[in-house]
Formats: structure tokens, sequence, C-alpha cells
């Protein structure tokens, strides 16, 4: 983390052991923490990234799944935004912001895409949800009914979709 914010790095990932000397840095420099709830599950372990400390720092957070056989065999981002809500301590709104947003910041690329705003790229993800915090809390099953991409509905083998 020391070194990311040294670097000015755009990202850094895991941080499950940052320090307060870590965290200010990346604060300093802007380095987004991506944080990755779903390699800790995976692993058993009991120590997840402490996300309320790295906001109280000012740090911008983004979710991701590390998706590999190793360490986090998923690709399900709804169950990384309810590990983030259990483990790391975040409330539905971080959560839903550190995997969309946070996530076009780390790629430097928030001017263009990660919220729904006039002017940018919109690709979305329909979901059959009455409210936003049924992501989180419906845990477990496939909520995606539609996705849109380039302003096309896109098919999946998977699902249909």
């Amino acid at each position: 983390a020391v070194l990311a914010g040294e670097l000015c790095a755009a990202s850094a990932d895991h941080l499950v052991y940052v320090d307060d000397r870590g965290m200010e840095a990346m604060a300093r420099a802007g380095t987004v923490a991506t944080l990755l709830p779903g390699t800790t599950f995976s692993l058993a372990s009991d120590r997840y990234a402490p996300a309320r400390r790295m906001i109280e720092h000012g740090i911008m957070l983004a979710l991701a799944t590390d998706c590999n056989p190793g360490t986090c065999y998923t690709e399900n981002m709804a169950m990384v935004i309810t590990l983030a809500l259990l483990k790391l301590k975040l409330t539905p709104e971080e959560a839903l912001r550190a995997a969309t947003l946070g996530g076009a910041y780390s790629l430097r690329r928030q001017a263009e895409i990660g919220s729904l705003e006039p002017g940018k790229r919109c690709d979305l993800a329909v979901l059959d949800a009455r409210i936003y915090q049924e992501i989180p809390y419906h845990f477990g099953v496939n909520l995606c009914r539609a996705a849109v991409v380039g302003g096309e509905e896109v098919q999946t083998e998977d699902h249909g979709l």
C-alpha cells in the first residue's frame, strides 16, 4: 500500500494487511483500494480488509471477484457485494458504489463509465429486484433478467440473456 501510494498507482488490490501508513499513502495519492472479499471467504480466513478504516482515511473503494481457480473461483459480483456488507461492514450504498463507480475510478475511467449519467457509456444489468437493497440481501440467486451492452440486449448461453 505504501509503494502503491508512492508510485501514485491507480489501484492496489487485496489490502487485507494494510496499516495506517499504507492507507495514508494511498489517500494522498488517490489510489483506489480494490477489495476482494470473496478471496478471504474462499480461503476460510477470518481476516478481511479494513474497509471502514479505509473510508475514514478518504480512500475510494472498489470491489471485484478476483475470479481464479486458486483462491476465489467465482464470477458472482452479487455475492461479493453481500460479503462486502457482512464482512467488510459496508452499507448497501457503499458496496454498490464500490462495485460500479469505484471500479471505474480504479481504471481512471470514471468520466466515461461507472454510473448512470448523461454522456457516459451505459452498459447495464437489469435485475429482478424491487429495491436495490435486494442485491446483497437476496444472495445465492441470479437476479439478472437482461443485460445491455453498447445499447443492445445481449444473449448468453448460460442464462438466455
